[in-house]
């Protein structure tokens, strides 16, 4: 028997905010994280995008088309990361100023941000991974909601000094 859901007040609670600051905290980005997560095949990108704290690894064991994904997304990355390697040397990312190799899930999250270089990458590794990276690409840019440039615009109102 399912749970009733929790009241409002005890989301908030729990997240340490207001209860009318608990709905200005997500907005449509994570309702499609939620609702592709839910998917019979989620695309991980679409549920990481707006989840600023969520990587890779913290989705294993939900599902076995999670885990599917994972284990191909790892794959990509150790290939993409040897690419890096072999093409700007062992230590470009710390001359180009990564903590780690960009192809690392901490550095770069969603996958389809690697795009061109993962595409070089699977056609001289792979080539029977590249399809699926198109595929997963393909599915990502035809995404219903995308993030908006939060500098375009401001909610702030600033108001002039008094001299």
């Amino acid at each position: 028997m399912a749970s009733d859901r929790p009241e409002l007040a005890q989301l908030a609670k729990w997240q340490r905010i207001s209860p009318s600051a608990l709905r200005h905290r997500y907005d449509e980005s994570h309702v499609q994280s939620v609702r592709e997560l839910l998917k019979d095949d989620p695309l991980i990108d679409i549920v990481i995008e707006p989840l600023v704290s969520v990587i890779d690894d913290d989705l294993g064991g939900i599902t076995p088309a999670l885990d599917e994904q994972l284990n191909l997304r790892r794959r990509m990355r150790e290939l993409a990361a040897e690419e890096f390697d072999a093409s700007f040397g062992s230590d470009a990312s710390r001359k180009l100023g990564f903590p780690r190799n960009p192809a690392d899930a901490r550095i770069t999250r969603p996958i389809a941000d690697l795009g061109s270089f993962m595409t070089r990458t699977l056609e001289n590794r792979a080539p029977d991974l590249l399809p699926v990276f198109e595929d997963w690409q393909r599915r990502f840019e035809a995404r219903d909601i995308k993030p908006v440039d939060s500098n375009a615009k401001t909610t702030r109102v600033r108001r002039p000094k008094k001299a």
